[in-house]
């Protein structure tokens, strides 16, 4: 369960990444979400590996990237996206390190908002539920 909890947490703060960013030229990105975040959010299998989720969550990293509108700070937010993909890739999904680049990238894109876990993931909820409630 803490497993999840924290999972959905990190593609939550990716899609909100994404939500506040306005696009630029991307290649399908609502295609690459919705293939990444079908290893997040989609139903347990158990063929699912470790690698297999920390590709589908460096795989929103892109887009999120890819999406971050151009500004004065956006070279650096995608260098502190890049810096935690690398993160990610090299140590575990939950590399505090990564965690930092992640809050700090999203500060920058937020005018400075600090990143608030949504009020919804409190409480254990399921697939379904997450899909309802932050759709």
């Amino acid at each position: 369960m803490p497993r999840f909890v924290c999972t959905a947490s990190v593609v939550v703060l990716v899609l909100l990444v994404l939500a506040s960013t306005t696009p630029s030229a991307a290649q399908d990105p609502q295609a690459k979400i919705k293939t990444a975040s079908g290893f997040l959010l989609g139903p347990p299998n158990p063929s699912v590996t470790q690698a297999a989720i920390v590709k589908a969550t460096v795989e929103l990293l892109d887009v999120a990237a890819s999406l971050t509108r151009e500004s004065n700070y956006g070279q650096e937010i995608k260098y502190h996206i890049d810096v935690a993909k690398d993160l990610l890739l090299k140590t575990s999904l939950f590399n505090e390190k990564a965690r930092q680049y992640l809050s700090f990238a999203h500060r920058m894109m937020s005018g400075g908002r600090k990143y608030e876990r949504p009020k919804g993931l409190d409480e254990f909820v399921t697939p379904e539920e997450l899909h309802r409630r932050f759709p």
